[in-house]
């Protein structure tokens, strides 16, 4: 089965650049905060706080790079949808293997976590992208 192609063309208002500003600075931003040397002995939050806090992180960072496709006039398909997960996902293992640097740790449970919210945004942008697809 295959994906209808989508003819849309690229929009460069002021609101693609602002929605591309917001995206890549949250980015990193994101990238800042989970590399932030904490106080010994701190904890922000509990265990499974610290899971919310990672997967709505990532879904933020999803959301918005759906949004800039959307602006950008892409074809939100399935290999878009597996191209980003993949590269979240790498960016979210580089992001894991780097908190050893800093005096943080890393957790296979923080990068599933970071996967889900991920995973939960492309297949709400998909699904949306696909709801306002024209059908033959």
């Amino acid at each position: 089965m295959s994906e209808p192609d989508c003819k849309r063309t690229a929009s460069s208002s002021f609101l693609t650049r602002f929605a591309v500003s917001v995206w890549s600075g949250y980015w990193v931003l994101l990238f800042l905060v989970m590399h932030v040397r904490r106080p010994p002995g701190s904890q922000v939050v509990h265990r499974f706080g610290d899971k919310i806090v990672h997967a709505v992180a990532y879904l933020v960072l999803a959301l918005l790079g759906g949004w800039v496709a959307a602006r950008w006039g892409r074809c939100v398909n399935r290999r878009w949808v597996i191209r980003w997960l993949l590269i979240y996902a790498a960016y979210a293992a580089a992001d894991e293997l780097l908190q050893p640097l800093i005096g943080r740790t890393c957790q296979l449970g923080d990068w599933f976590a970071d996967l889900g919210g991920t995973a939960a945004a492309l297949i709400l942008i998909w699904g949306l992208s696909y709801r306002r697809r024209p059908r033959d």
